[in-house]
């Protein structure tokens, strides 16, 4: 093994007496770079971290209203969709992912619940 500071040759286990008495002995050899699925996944989530999802839920947002409201839930799971991919790889929410969510709350799960709980009402009057 060889000192990191001035190259001299330490027996294995001990520290370099000529640069700093406690400089830890380390090989030598040439590191090689990081593989390149890091740089890879670095690259990644650098992009990610750009995206917003905040012009996709008002493009969802009008799909409700203005087109079908069946091409507004579409397009709101595939927005929402997305949005996950991207809070899952950068760890955590992208701007808009939570206007996503409440559209989607506001417009399918509540109407839903509001929907099941007029039946059963419905049913246990009769």
């Amino acid at each position: 093994m060889f000192c990191v500071d001035c190259g001299k040759e330490i027996p294995d286990g001990e520290t370099c007496d000529n640069c700093n008495p406690k400089a830890e002995a380390t090989i030598s050899e040439p590191k090689m770079p990081s593989d390149t699925a890091t740089m890879a996944d670095e690259i990644t989530i650098a992009l990610h971290r750009n995206k917003a999802f905040v012009w996709q839920g008002l493009i969802a947002l009008i799909l409700y209203y203005v087109g079908f409201y069946i091409v507004g839930l579409i397009a709101n799971l595939v927005f929402l969709s997305q949005a996950k991919k991207t809070s899952i790889i950068i760890n955590e929410n992208p701007p808009g992912f939570t206007f996503l969510k409440v559209i989607f709350w506001l417009h399918f799960t509540l109407p839903v619940i509001l929907g099941i709980i007029f039946v059963i009402g419905y049913l246990n009057s009769n």
